[in-house]
C-alpha cells in the first residue's frame, strides 16, 4: 500500500529481510503503533529492505502525541542499539539526506534524539575505542560476584581528562546516563547498570608519574592498577598504604571512589588517608584539578575527601595524587589461634595497640586455609617497623593468654555455614555463606541483625546498588538529606551513575517502591501516563501534586502488579 511519510516518520534500513522483520517485531512488542515493513529503491546504489517506523503513533488509544514520540525514540533507541547488524536511520521525508549508523551507535536526526557516533563516541574517542557489541557489553555489566547483571548501550574508553569531559557533556545534554567502570572488582554490584548506560570505562587512564621520595607521594591515572602502583613504590623502597586482594585488577580510581581499606588499614587507614589530591571531571563537563605542593593545606573546602567513597555519583576521577610511605626494615608475623569468637576479638585489642601493627586479620578455619594451628578461629599478627619487633609480639601472645550471626543463619537458611574473617583490627569483617543459594532470603535479617547491633551498612567496599535500600540502617534522614543535596548540586539531572546510593525513579517504581518514588517529586509535581488515562479516562491521564500521584500508583498496580517503566531521560526530565 501506500503511506505519506510525515517529518516525524523514520525509516530503517538493514542488510536483510530477516533483520528487518526481527527488528519490527521487537518494536511492535515494545508497544511502538505503526511499524511497517518495505523496501526502499536506489538505497546508496542497490534496492534495500526498510522497517517503517511512526515516531507519534502508539498501540493505546488516546495517547498525545508528544508523549508517544519521547516513548517511541526510546524504543528505538534501545531496539537498534541492541542490534547485531549495520542498520541506517533515513530522515523522512525527502529521502535524500541519511547518515550511517553502525553498531557504534545511532544518529541524531532533526528532532530525533539519540546516541550519536558524533557526540559521544568515536569522534571524541576513536572508532577503536567503542564498542557496542553485545558480547563485549554483557561482560561489562556483571559484577564481580556474577550474580547481578544490568544492561548498557555502549562502552566508551577515553584516553584523557579532556576526552571524559567530552563524553560528559554530549551524555549529559542528550539525557543518557552513565555509568563509570575501573577494574570492576565491586562486591556490591557497584559498577552494575540499571538502563541502557553508556559505560565510560577509566582503563586507558594510566599515567603514572615520577616518584617524589622526598614528600613521598605520586601523580597517577585513575585507571593504573593497585599492583602497578605497588611495583613502582617498591623500586624507590616506598609502600602505598592499602593494599587489597584483587590488587592485579582494582584501580586506583575506584578504589579512591569506594574508599577501599584491605590488609594494611588498621596501620595506614583507608583510600582516603592516602589521597592528597584529585584531578575529577564534573557532571557538566568542567575539569576540577585539586592539587597542593604542601601538605599543610587548609584552604577552602576539603573537596578531595568528597570525591573519595563518593562512587562516581559526583564526578569521575580521572587522576590521583597520592601519599607512599616507608617500608620497615623488620617484619615479624604469627597465627594464633583461639577456641571462641569472643577470645578472639578480646585478643585484638591488646595486638591493635602494638607498635608498628600493620595486619591483624580475623580467619575461619572453615575457609580451608591451611594453618599450624588447630583451632576453630585463626588471628594473623603482623608487626613491621625500623627496629625488631619480636619480643614485643612475644609478650603480647603471653598477654592475650559472636555468636548471634550464627543462630540468625540457622533459623532462615538450615543447611548454609557461615564463615567469618576480615580486618578485625579495624572491626571490619566479611561474612561469608556457603550452602545459600538464595541469599536474598538473608541479606535483609542480616543487615537488620548489623544495624540492631550497631553495626555499619557498609565499612570497605561502598553502598553501591547492592546495599542502597540499607542506607537509612546507618545514616540518618538528614545525613541523607544532605547527601542528596550535594548531588543536587553537582549533578542536576542524576544522570551519574544513576544506580548508585539511592534508587533513581524509574528503578524504584519498577521495585514497586512507591514512597520512594515520591522523593524525588517536588510537592507540586505532575505527572502524566496514558495507562492512567485508560484507568481515569476523567484526569486525561494527568495527575497534579504528590497525594493525586501516590493515588494513581497505587490504583495502577492494584489492577496490574506488573507495571513497569521505559526510561525516555533523566529522572529530572
Amino acid at each position: 500500500g501506500t503511506r505519506s511519510l510525515e517529518q516525524s516518520d523514520v525509516l530503517v534500513v538493514a542488510p536483510y529481510n530477516a533483520q528487518v522483520l526481527t527488528l519490527r517485531a521487537t518494536l511492535a512488542a515494545a508497544g511502538m503503533g505503526e511499524v511497517l515493513v518495505g523496501t526502499v529503491d536506489k538505497f546508496q546504489g542497490r534496492q534495500a529492505p526498510v522497517v517503517f517506523v511512526s515516531m507519534t503513533a502508539s498501540a493505546v488509544d488516546d495517547v498525545p502525541r508528544g508523549m508517544s514520540f519521547l516513548l517511541n525514540r526510546n524504543r528505538l533507541n534501545v531496539a537498534i542499539s541492541r542490534a547485531k547488524f549495520q542498520a541506517v536511520i533515513v530522515r523522512s521525508p525527502a529521502l535524500t539526506e541519511y547518515l550511517p549508523a553502525t553498531p557504534d551507535g545511532l544518529v541524531e536526526l532533526g528532532a530525533f534524539l539519540a546516541l550519536s557516533p558524533d557526540t559521544t563516541n568515536s569522534t571524541i574517542v576513536g572508532e577503536r575505542y567503542v564498542s557496542t557489541d553485545a558480547d563485549v557489553l554483557a561482560g561489562r555489566t556483571i559484577d564481580q560476584t556474577g550474580r547481578y547483571r544490568g544492561i548498557a548501550s555502549v562502552l566508551v574508553r577515553p584516553g584523557s581528562a579532556e576526552e571524559v569531559a567530552a563524553i560528559l557533556k554530549a551524555c549529559k545534554e542528550h539525557g543518557h546516563p552513565v555509568t563509570t567502570q575501573g577494574g570492576r572488582t565491586s562486591m556490591v554490584a557497584g559498577t552494575v547498570t540499571e538502563h541502557d548506560d553508556v559505560l565510560l570505562s577509566t582503563e586507558r587512564l594510566t599515567d603514572i608519574g615520577l616518584i617524589d621520595t622526598v614528600d613521598r607521594r605520586i601523580r597517577v591515572g585513575s585507571g593504573l592498577t593497585l599492583a602497578a602502583l605497588q611495583q613502582a613504590a617498591t623500586k624507590e623502597n616506598l609502600q602505598f598504604g592499602v593494599d587489597i586482594g584483587s590488587r592485579d585488577s582494582a584501580t586506583l580510581g575506584g578504589m579512591a571512589s569506594t574508599n577501599a581499606g584491605g590488609l594494611r588499614t588498621v596501620r595506614y587507614g583507608n583510600m582516603r588517608e592516602q589521597v592528597i589530591g584529585l584531578q575529577v571531571v564534573l557532571p557538566d563537563g568542567s575539569i576540577m584539578d585539586r592539587h597542593s605542593d604542601v601538605r599543610a593545606d587548609n584552604t577552602g573546602y576539603d573537596l578531595t575527601s568528597l570525591f573519595v567513597g563518593a562512587e562516581g555519583t559526583l564526578g569521575v576521577i580521572t587522576a590521583l595524587e597520592l601519599r607512599l610511605h616507608p617500608v620497615p626494615t623488620h617484619n615479624v608475623a604469627a597465627i594464633t589461634g583461639f577456641g571462641s569468637l569472643d577470645q578472639l576479638v578480646e585478643a585484638s585489642r591488646i595486638f591493635r595497640d602494638l607498635s608498628g601493627i600493620a595486619a591483624l586479620e580475623l580467619m575461619d578455619s572453615r575457609l580451608g586455609i591451611p594453618s599450624p594451628v588447630d583451632s576453630p578461629w585463626l588471628l594473623l599478627i603482623e608487626l613491621a617497623r625500623d627496629s625488631d619487633p619480636t619480643e614485643d609480639l612475644s609478650e603480647a601472645l603471653e598477654a592475650a593468654g559472636v555468636a548471634e550471626h550464627a543462630a540468625l543463619i540457622a533459623a532462615t537458611v538450615p543447611d548454609a555455614i557461615p564463615v567469618l574473617f576480615g580486618h578485625v583490627g579495624e572491626g571490619n569483617l566479611h561474612l561469608n555463606v556457603l550452602r545459600c543459594p538464595d541469599s536474598t532470603a538473608l541479606y535483609q535479617p542480616m543487615m537488620t541483625l548489623i544495624a540492631e547491633l550497631g553495626g555499619n551498612v557498609s565499612s570497605e567496599h561502598g553502598v553501591g546498588t547492592l546495599k542502597r535500600d540499607y542506607l537509612g540502617m546507618a545514616r540518618t534522614p538528614g545525613d541523607i538529606a544532605a547527601m542528596r543535596a550535594v548531588k543536587a548540586a553537582f549533578d542536576p539531572t542524576g544522570y551519574l551513575n544513576p544506580a548508585k546510593f539511592s534508587r533513581d525513579w524509574f528503578a524504584a517504581w519498577n521495585a514497586h517502591d512507591i514512597e520512594a518514588v515520591l522523593e524525588h517529586f517536588d510537592e507540586d509535581a505532575v505527572f502524566t501516563s496514558a495507562y492512567g488515562a485508560q484507568i481515569a479516562p476523567e484526569t486525561g491521564g494527568v495527575f497534579s501534586g504528590k497525594q493525586a500521584i501516590r493515588a494513581y500508583w497505587a490504583e495502577a498496580l492494584t489492577r496490574n502488579p506488573d507495571l513497569h517503566f521505559e526510561p525516555v531521560g533523566t529522572a529530572a526530565s
